[in-house]
């Protein structure tokens, strides 16, 4: 009985944990292009490989060397 009231109690925190998360998550972040790409409301870096509507594509530094952009990623691009 013990066992069963430890695991209700600690799967009600887990609960309360995860909908204290998505209140915080509604906060506007802020956007670093010159660090990230960003898909889908996350950051990725530098050299990151993704599929993207059936594409591969690579977060890469623009010619201009300031901003990450993704570009459709070819294999002989190595």
């Amino acid at each position: 009985m013990k066992k069963q009231i430890f695991a209700l109690a600690a799967s009600m925190l887990v609960v309360s944990v995860n909908a204290s998360e998505k209140i915080d998550s509604t906060e506007v972040k802020a956007i670093n292009e010159a660090k990230f790409c960003y898909y889908a409301d996350r950051e990725y870096s530098e050299g990151s490989r993704m599929l993207q509507a059936g594409r591969t594509m690579q977060c890469i530094r623009e010619d201009d060397g300031v901003k990450l952009v993704w570009q459709a990623f070819e294999q002989d691009q190595l």
